[in-house]
């Protein structure tokens, strides 16, 4: 049975997937709704690796030391608690911002709280990662980040469900229909798992980590009022370089960069693809109209699809350990990759009005969502072992995920004016990003980085 101590950052990391599959499958629909068009999308989810790249490193780096929240609820848990505060008021907000189509003051209200959502997000994120690696035994590592894609796969599966239930998506024609009740069940049920598990973590004291010398001389020196703040922040970088975790960030980090570069595109239009362009509605016409009927009808397919998508990476993801040790990491995590790269490429076949390939579509997602969420994350944070940066290097680690997110932020706009509108454009550049991940990994996931890590003996793994 696995332990508590990993059980409860899973039911957080759960929650903060339910916020993200909320957002995900109705955030661009509900943008739409107050008149922004589909080549604008992108810009906005800009949001989310940005708030990833500005927001992330700066809490993992303050959360890292010592002095900074050391009291009683340890260094990552204020930040955590402040970040979901921060997530219920914005998505509150962003669920009942006035809709009225070509208001500017409604695009600024949906807007901003849609922005202020994705900080809040990333405020609990950095530092949850960071306190799996703080308080998890290096080898009870593997089967915690698999934890954490079982809790990625059931935030996600309650998120997708919630949003393909009709009863909570109900589009009429007043200024506050559709979303409110999505959104705020939503809070109602992040609220209830971050609760519990913040209520119940335990952080290990400062005091009392393997790495406490090591933060204590870090106060040390970043009090020293003759230093200055750019010998500090060169300081950190330095010993970020020369930690003996840096090599396997970069590696792990090219993949991970290459395979964010498929799932953003994803995130900000899967849905919307199903809605316009499988079932050939408008989400510019009428609450109610035949046009606005069949864009909805895509949507909670799309949703129901994702909540499937979800659900089986939950299952996969409770023993893809085993897998691992059965077939290699490397053939495991090769063929995860392929198969995103398959789905992508093959949005541009699905039939018109095919519910049914949708729902197969989505669901074979969850194979390689199972993979990006366990094999890269376990590769970081065993590496973390006897590391003082733990904090500040997850940060960075995900900025390999939102360095990505930017260029398919700034390439989708054009992109998808250069196929009159067509966003499937944007899922078969995914698909593209997706076939170089699947080339990189025999190449950066070498054989003694495997068998170093995760232990495998060369002779009888397939690798």
């Amino acid at each position: 049975m696995m332990p508590v101590r990993s059980v409860l950052p899973m039911l957080a990391y759960a929650a903060v997937q339910l916020v993200w599959a909320t957002q995900i499958g109705h955030a661009t629909p509900l943008l739409r709704s107050v008149g922004i068009l589909d080549a604008d999308i992108p810009r906005i989810w800009l949001a989310a690796p940005l708030m990833g790249i500005c927001v992330q490193p700066v809490v993992g780096l303050w959360s890292d030391s010592a002095s900074c929240c050391g009291g009683r609820l340890g260094r990552r848990r204020p930040f955590m608690i402040a970040g979901a505060v921060c997530t219920v008021i914005s998505m509150n907000v962003f669920a009942n911002s006035p809709r009225a189509p070509g208001s500017e003051l409604c695009k600024f209200i949906a807007i901003a709280s849609f922005w202020m959502l994705d900080g809040s997000i990333n405020m609990i994120q950095g530092p949850l990662r960071a306190l799996l690696a703080d308080t998890v035994p290096p080898a009870e590592q593997p089967m915690a980040n698999a934890l954490f894609a079982t809790g990625n796969g059931l935030g996600k599966t309650i998120g997708y469900g919630l949003g393909s239930a009709s009863m909570l998506v109900h589009h009429n024609s007043d200024n506050h229909g559709g979303y409110a009740l999505l959104f705020g069940a939503a809070s109602v049920i992040f609220t209830t798992l971050i609760s519990v598990s913040l209520c119940f973590m335990r952080e290990m004291p400062v005091s009392d980590a393997s790495d406490a010398t090591d933060l204590e001389a870090r106060e040390d020196s970043s009090s020293d009022l003759k230093e200055s703040s750019r010998t500090r922040i060169f300081r950190i970088l330095t010993s970020l370089v020369q930690d003996p975790a840096w090599p396997y960030l970069l590696r792990a980090g090219a993949v991970q960069t290459a395979t964010y570069f498929a799932w953003y595109g994803t995130f900000i239009f899967w849905t919307d693809w199903s809605g316009s362009e499988v079932f050939g509605g408008n989400a510019d016409a009428s609450p109610g109209s035949p046009e606005r009927h069949l864009f909805d009808r895509g949507v909670r397919i799309a949703n129901l699809g994702l909540c499937l998508m979800g659900a089986m990476s939950m299952a996969l993801s409770t023993v893809f350990p085993f897998i691992l040790r059965i077939c290699g990491v490397r053939w495991t995590w090769t063929f995860c990759e392929l198969v995103l790269a398959s789905v992508l490429l093959g949005s541009w076949y699905v039939p018109l009005g095919s519910a049914t390939a949708v729902l197969v579509a989505s669901t074979l997602l969850s194979i390689p969502l199972s993979s990006t969420f366990t094999i890269p994350w376990s590769i970081v944070t065993l590496s973390l072992e006897n590391s003082p940066n733990k904090g500040a290097f997850t940060s960075l680690f995900n900025l390999c995920q939102c360095v990505p997110q930017v260029l398919v932020s700034l390439i989708s706009p054009a992109l998808i004016r250069a196929h009159d509108g067509h966003v499937h454009s944007v899922l078969l550049l995914g698909g593209a990003g997706a076939l170089l991940g699947t080339l990189l990994i025999p190449f950066l996931a070498s054989r003694a980085l495997v068998n170093e890590l995760f232990g495998e003996p060369s002779s009888s793994k397939r690798q």
